[in-house]
């Protein structure tokens, strides 16, 4: 995938070509996805290429798409909206999977002529990119009313019945209009866990995975110094007066939810910039690496939330609106990779260690080092590896007595995949006084 073909048409003096290809994508039992009979764990993002459409022409939409294969990114979440036609025949070509959304998000209308109208252009969407073997699914709903209860906290007039009734038609309706793609309701707020922002903290994607797809996490993180200065005036540049927290808000930057995540204004824009896009760079790794090592048995498709900023602005995107890469890019990037090697740390102080492999070919005669480094000691632990093809291994687990900084190292051949961590063990007595 992908084998592309073009199909030519005529038709008295009338000629049309068109690329096309063939896939089946299909889910098992266990939610696993099947492209052409094999499995493949998503790796996400959500993605809105601009506010401003017409500026995004066949080049940029190829810089972006290859930031996200160099991500190792094998699948799009277009986010409620549709993107031009252009976008889906650069994904045909360079191999991605595309989770289109309709696009309604949040509340509507409750009337026969809304419905009869959403159903049409639903409709009408599926034309236009049914041919495109990018696609596999339609959304027909992101976070609707009836499925988002957090709304009764901002909206009074809230009810769990507002456009149920929409979603049920739009479903039934597409359901019998396309029967070869997978079709989904919704996208609901379960599968939006957004530990470490807006509720719990980052640590709680360790938990298992209450649905097999995470369609959102993430956190949001202020774009480089330059970057800002190209859309905030410099009066506003340091936000520290009522103006001009006022002006970073209308930039979407959420003080409450970031303050109350432990990033604040310290002493300087800069000194901010950095703590943002480290604890979104932290969120990333950690949320990735725990969804990751449930592969197959608690998760199977994983998207971060959001690739890119559609405008100037300081959002989730982990890259600013003038593809510049931010920290979490790269965090991404390395937790996207492959294979992985990932530590975890579970509420009863044992540090248990994996192996993710997401290729299509056994790993053999690997050797995992584990170097765990406490005061005044270093201890070093080797393992031999050899695991499936496309699967998960725990390879050992040791006690966390005291604060250690971890370094694993997997020797495959001449290739080395790596990864560092630092823990503190948790107070158990204090946990169990509670």
């Amino acid at each position: 995938f992908p084998h592309l073909y073009t199909l030519k048409l005529q038709l008295a003096n009338t000629q049309i070509h068109q690329e096309i290809g063939f896939k089946s994508l299909t889910q098992n039992q266990k939610k696993i996805y099947l492209l052409n009979g094999t499995p493949l764990y998503l790796k996400g993002t959500n993605y809105i290429s601009s506010q401003y459409m017409s500026e995004m022409d066949e080049k940029a939409f190829k810089k972006d798409l290859e930031l996200m294969k160099d991500a190792h990114i094998n699948t799009i979440r277009v986010h409620a909206h549709i993107e031009p036609k252009r976008f889906y025949a650069l994904c045909d070509k360079m191999g991605f999977l595309v989770w289109q959304d309709y696009n309604l998000q949040w509340g509507y209308i409750q009337s026969e002529a809304f419905q009869k109208e959403a159903t049409k252009q639903a409709k009408e969407m599926v034309d236009m990119l049914y041919n495109h073997p990018s696609i596999y699914v339609w959304s027909m709903h992101n976070e609707p009313p009836w499925n988002s209860e957090w709304m009764k906290w901002k909206y009074p007039d809230y009810n769990t019945s507002i456009n149920k009734k929409l979603d049920d038609a739009l479903y039934t309706a597409i359901q019998a209009y396309d029967t070869h793609h997978i079709i989904k309701k919704l996208s609901s707020n379960l599968e939006h866990p957004w530990f470490g922002w807006y509720s719990g903290k980052y640590q709680d994607f360790a938990k298992p995975s209450k649905v097999a797809t995470i369609s959102e996490y993430g956190a949001q993180a202020i774009p480089r110094l330059s970057s800002l200065k190209k859309f905030m005036p410099q009066k506003y540049l340091v936000p520290k007066s009522k103006k001009a927290k006022k002006m970073w808000e209308y930039h979407n930057y959420q003080f409450d939810w970031s303050e109350k995540n432990g990033v604040k204004f310290k002493q300087t824009t800069q000194q901010l910039i950095d703590d943002s896009q480290t604890y979104q760079a932290k969120l990333i790794k950690y949320a990735t690496e725990m969804l990751r090592i449930q592969k197959y048995t608690k998760t199977t498709a994983i998207f971060q939330f959001m690739f890119n900023e559609g405008w100037p602005s300081m959002n989730w995107g982990i890259v600013d609106y003038y593809r510049h890469e931010k920290a979490g890019y790269h965090a991404l990037k390395k937790a996207f990779a492959p294979i992985i090697v990932v530590a975890k740390q579970t509420p009863n102080n044992v540090l248990e260690f994996y192996v993710v492999n997401d290729k299509l070919e056994p790993i053999k005669n690997a050797s995992l080092k584990i170097t765990v480094s406490i005061p005044n000691e270093k201890l070093g632990y080797l393992y031999f590896v050899t695991m499936p093809k496309d699967s998960t291994q725990k390879i050992a687990q040791i006690s966390l007595k005291h604060e250690s900084t971890i370094d694993m190292q997997l020797r495959i051949g001449n290739n080395i995949i790596s990864n560092h961590y630092t823990f503190t063990p948790y107070d158990t007595k204090k946990k169990a006084n509670r």
